[in-house]
């Protein structure tokens, strides 16, 4: 029996791109590196900010890296403006809750960032849980992410 449905944030709830984008060509302009074009980031999509800035400049040593997603974590909301709720998004969650569905979500954004998102959309309070990219060691697409999910949300696999 289904009780409970794990969410994605990009791409599923809200489109953000244009603010991953600018807030990434900010950051690593900033750092005297060279920008990031739209099209660049969308073949990143899914995959952590580190994977984004090494598709970039695949030279990053570990500490610029680190350097990098730093600043982009700090400065992320700043570019807010850009990332947009998509249709139905709110009602989807509000159903699920009708339903008496638990809801996790699971993004490769910061957790900070994440719930702050949520909460500038209206939707920080549908999720039971909310795993972030710091919360787990490995990330999309590993199945590690979804299972602390699944673990905050105290359900089994065949459960979402």
């Amino acid at each position: 029996m289904i009780r409970g449905v794990i969410f994605d944030l990009d791409n599923t709830l809200v489109a953000s791109i244009d603010s991953i984008t600018k807030c990434a060509d900010h950051v690593l302009r900033g750092m005297g590196k060279r920008g990031i074009d739209r099209a660049t980031a969308e073949r990143a999509m899914g995959l952590t900010i580190f994977d984004l800035f090494a598709l970039v400049e695949p030279r990053l040593t570990d500490g610029e890296k680190t350097g990098l997603f730093n600043e982009y974590r700090r400065c992320y909301m700043d570019f807010i403006h850009d990332t947009k709720i998509l249709p139905h998004a709110r009602e989807a969650l509000a159903l699920a809750g009708t339903k008496g569905l638990r809801l996790a979500l699971v993004t490769t954004k910061s957790l900070g960032n994440a719930r702050k998102i949520l909460e500038a959309f209206g939707m920080d309070g549908y999720f039971e849980a909310v795993v972030g990219f710091e919360d787990t060691s490995s990330h999309k697409p590993s199945p590690e992410p979804i299972l602390k999910a699944l673990e905050l949300l105290d359900l089994g696999a065949g459960e979402v």
